[in-house]
């Protein structure tokens, strides 16, 4: 578990630094391009629209993984999908 714990604290500093330096598209172009390629969506890479996906993603990286810290010491409190997306301000209706 301690591994486990290690690796969430890395991925969330790693994380947490690239939203706070504005890297967002660097830390999240990959992950977008395939969600955008398995939908058939074409954005060019330098619009505001894909700036803002990479940016909006890493947030949810973000919560994610503290979720995934809080189960991991036992703490379950807002770690299911509808309060993630809840907190992130994103409709669950579509997600159910």
């Amino acid at each position: 578990m301690d591994n486990d714990l290690e690796g969430i604290d890395v991925a969330l500093d790693h994380s947490r630094m690239g939203l706070a330096e504005r890297k967002h598209k660097d830390l999240m172009s990959f992950h977008v391009d395939l969600f955008l390629d398995e939908f058939g969506v074409l954005l060019d890479k330098n619009s505001e629209l894909y700036q803002m996906f990479c940016y909006e993603t890493l947030k949810v990286r973000i919560r994610v993984l503290e979720a995934d810290k809080r189960k991991l010491v036992g703490d379950f409190r807002d770690t299911d999908k509808e309060s993630i997306l809840k907190d992130l301000g994103l409709l669950i209706g579509s997600f159910q």
